[in-house]
């Protein structure tokens, strides 16, 4: 996931600085693409550190979080069209994903999560601090 991150913000970079429409087309593919990389991986990292009894809203959250934030992004992106173009709309996915990536640099791997069988309910605040969405 780290590895898809660095490409993503390498390809954003690409993006804000070239002034190419062919390297903007390929910096645009490849953040496509690792942008599905990046959200299977998510996916199989819930399904791995959720209790199979809770992967189902696990999974449902996630794809929530993921439809929420693509509603919100565009308004997010306004104040900053305003104020330095649409260009720099560009320097907002930089930020943000550099910042996951950190986050996720210092999250526990799946497999020190690993539950035992058995193990029993899990309240929203396990199942949110499993996925590395909060603490």
């Amino acid at each position: 996931m780290i590895l898809a991150m660095a490409v993503s913000v390498c390809a954003m970079l690409t993006c804000l600085l070239t002034r190419s429409v062919a390297a903007l087309a390929v910096a645009l593919l490849v953040m496509g693409a690792f942008a599905a990389t990046l959200q299977l991986a998510r996916q199989s990292y819930v399904a791995e550190v959720m209790a199979v009894h809770h992967r189902a809203r696990a999974m449902s959250t996630l794809g929530g979080v993921f439809r929420v934030g693509l509603f919100l992004c565009p308004f997010g992106a306004l104040p900053v069209i305003a104020l330095w173009g649409t260009r720099a709309t560009f320097a907002i996915p930089v930020v943000t994903s550099t910042v996951a990536a950190l986050i996720l640099f210092f999250a526990p791997s799946a497999e020190s999560d690993a539950k035992p069988p058995g193990h029993g309910p899990v309240g929203v605040a396990e199942m949110f601090a499993a996925t590395g969405s909060c603490s």
